[in-house]
């Protein structure tokens, strides 16, 4: 049955040539760093997180996070929202290395010394994929080249 199956599957192959890697111009596919100006978040505002996918920013922006699926509660939103306060107190720059450089900081001094937000039970470690998606889909003009 086996080699029938492999006959039948070669028969009807519908698999596409590959192309050539040096066909393809990289320059225009790829991303450009993203940068973040952290003078555009403001941690003075009132925030808060509304459920487990949405933290009110401000008075006038939600920061959806119905894409990170990975945010198993409300805890995890927490350390997102003191997370972009980090953010700004770091002072911005690629998107990739705060966001890393935020989740170095929760792996060695803990989740609330490292984010900043003293001693607080209502925190849980969220990995740098989040934190860099928070920053990414928040709404704030300016806060991202």
């Amino acid at each position: 049955m086996t080699s029938d199956a492999a006959a039948i599957v070669a028969q009807f192959s519908t698999t596409l040539p590959l192309v050539a890697a040096d066909t393809v111009d990289w320059k225009t596919v790829s991303l450009p760093r993203r940068q973040v100006n952290a003078s555009v978040l403001h941690p003075d505002w009132k925030c808060s997180v509304r459920e487990r996918f949405k933290i009110s920013y401000g008075d006038d922006v939600t920061l959806r996070l119905d894409g990170c699926e990975q945010l198993a509660c409300e805890e995890q939103t927490n350390s997102v929202l003191l997370s972009l306060h980090a953010a700004a107190k770091r002072g911005g720059g690629n998107l990739r290395m705060v966001a890393e450089g935020i989740a170095k900081d929760v792996q060695e001094r803990g989740v609330a010394v490292g984010l900043g937000g003293g001693l607080n039970g209502k925190l849980a470690e969220v990995r740098k994929y989040e934190i860099a998606a928070a920053l990414n889909r928040l709404r704030l003009e300016g806060l991202l080249n």
